[in-house]
């Protein structure tokens, strides 16, 4: 019976040692397979994950992005690529991306960027959109090919924002260019009556001379019609100086901080966006100035920080009192010297500045520092303007590397009358000293004083005159000339009277410069002076009348 049974017993003891190896194998392959599953889902979820990353950002990105199949049909869009377009995602996916242009700029994208992308792999450029309501919309484009022609990547921005700042700089550069031009030519007529002014005043002086020497007679007559052809040369320069913007001639109260606030808005619409630009002003201002040359030489110097810092940089502009303000060095000045302000105005940029030549030029109409193709080159000729007129010093420190200071000093507007001292003496027996740097007005004003009983003298050099001025203690009365090379008369007046404020001065000039201190002079005579005009301004100071 043994016998009959061992094979069965055989048979299943193989049978079950094949089956334990079949499910160990089994065990072992599933153990396996279990790993590269878990694996593969592992890699999926960081998949997943980094995708739904990517996903969220595309999403929450400012720049448009877009993806189109191999036939241009928008298949993934981002909230910014359809709000550019004023659309939600779902209404533009599915859709071709000719949708959102006009057909015939939609047929020069695809004749003109789309072989490009294909070839070279990806185009930039700007193309006009069409947004939902039919409005265009300005664009910058970015397209990318996908792999193996599997469609396009879109980046898009809305440029219509920096295209309107762009027309908003180039119409802020036009106005700039008209006022520059304007003032160009307000620089010019005032120099060229100012020399006019100077011939005729020698013309005219003479002319009264000879009048006086000659009395009655053909010869008397004929001087008469120089004295008539004089005056109608005095009605072409007043007509000359008439035809210039008033606007730019004499000065007025200004309400400093309203008026920065005006100007400075002005400013930050052609402000880059990478510049950063502050601002400190007081509560409360004022000064007397000439409120168009202030208004432009502050935004044209704005104007030119902001090209010199459009990769970045800061841009300060402040309002101090003139006592608070530091004495700083000074590259170069224009302008009335030793002001004592009421109020400066500094702007103050850590561009990359400028020095040399450079400090010269810069205050030429269109010539450019800046290496930039885009600068204008207007110069500063408003800045030069403003100091030539005497509303204000301007003081600029630049060097190489070191940034740009401006600061613009506004005068003291000294409106309290000063009492004069009369002299003891009779008014023809005065001492007067005439300074002025053009020689043949100096001896005429002398010689017609003479004529008159006056003790007159004549210097005409202003730095001379100083110091004979300091020293002597027999001048009764000075007649000076505004701008002089050497020293302008403002400046000599309000150096004298530091030492000596009893002694008075006259002034006598062809321009109408603007001078602030009004107690500098006790008269203002325009070139050329009419004689009896000179005689009367001169009894009426010598003999202490009031002011003229």
């Amino acid at each position: 019976m043994r016998n009959e049974t061992d094979p069965v017993l055989a048979r299943l003891k193989r049978s079950l040692a094949r089956e334990q190896r079949a499910r160990q194998s089994a065990e072992s392959l599933l153990e396996s397979k279990s790993a590269a599953l878990y694996k593969a889902l592992e890699d999926l979820r960081h998949e997943s994950a980094f995708s739904r990353d990517i996903s969220e950002a595309a999403d929450a990105a400012a720049d448009g992005i877009a993806l189109t199949d191999a036939e241009g049909i928008f298949t993934y869009m981002n909230h910014a690529h359809a709000a550019i377009f004023q659309y939600e995602p779902a209404e533009l996916i599915g859709q071709s991306w000719s949708v959102l242009y006009e057909p015939h700029i939609a047929q020069r994208i695809g004749a003109q960027a789309m072989p490009i992308v294909f070839s070279e792999g990806s185009w930039r450029g700007e193309a006009v959109g069409r947004r939902k309501d039919a409005s265009a919309i300005v664009q910058e484009i970015a397209l990318t090919a996908r792999p193996e022609n599997q469609g396009l990547i879109c980046i898009t921005r809305d440029a219509s924002a920096r295209k309107a700042r762009e027309a908003r700089m180039r119409e802020m550069e036009h106005q700039l260019r008209v006022s520059e031009n304007s003032i160009a030519y307000y620089l010019l007529s005032h120099t060229v009556a100012h020399d006019l002014a100077n011939l005729l005043a020698v013309i005219e002086g003479n002319s009264a001379i000879l009048a006086e020497a000659l009395g009655d007679g053909e010869l008397a007559d004929r001087v008469g019609r120089i004295a008539t052809a004089t005056n109608s040369a005095r009605d072409v320069i007043t007509s000359l100086e008439t035809g210039v913007d008033h606007t730019l001639r004499g000065s007025a109260e200004v309400d400093l901080v309203q008026f920065l606030r005006k100007s400075i808005s002005l400013a930050e619409s052609i402000k880059p966006s990478a510049v950063d630009l502050k601002v400190e002003l007081p509560e409360h201002a004022e000064a007397i100035t000439n409120e168009v040359l202030l208004s432009r030489s502050v935004l044209n110097i704005a104007k030119n920080a902001f090209e010199a810092l459009s990769d970045g940089g800061h841009l300060t502009i402040r309002l101090i009192p003139g006592g608070e303000a530091e004495d700083k060095p000074c590259s170069l000045r224009l302008g009335p010297e030793g002001l004592d302000p009421d109020w400066v105005i500094e702007l103050i940029d850590d561009g990359p500045g400028f020095s040399g030549d450079d400090l010269q030029t810069y205050f030429e109409p269109f010539t450019s520092t800046k290496s930039k193709a885009t600068t204008s080159g207007l110069g500063l000729l408003s800045v030069r303007a403003l100091a030539e007129s005497r509303a204000a010093s301007v003081e600029i420190y630049s060097e190489a590397g070191e940034g740009t200071r401006y600061r613009i000093l506004l005068p003291k507007n000294r409106e309290q009358p000063r009492p004069y001292k009369p002299t003891a003496k009779p008014a023809a027996s005065a001492r007067i000293l005439i300074v002025d740097d053009e020689v043949e007005i100096g001896e005429v004003l002398s010689a017609q004083l003479k004529r008159k009983g006056y003790e007159a003298s004549f210097i005409g050099d202003p730095t001379l005159a100083l110091e004979v001025l300091l020293a002597s203690e027999t001048i009764d009365l000075v007649i000076t000339d505004l701008n002089m090379p050497q020293m302008a008369g403002d400046t000599l007046a309000r150096r004298v009277k530091a030492a000596k404020p009893d002694l008075p001065f006259i002034l006598v000039s062809g321009q109408s410069g603007f001078v602030a201190e009004t107690n500098l002079f006790e008269a203002r005579l325009r070139k050329p002076v009419r004689p009896h005009d000179l005689y009367n301004a001169v009894d009426q100071v010598v003999r202490g009348g009031a002011p003229i």
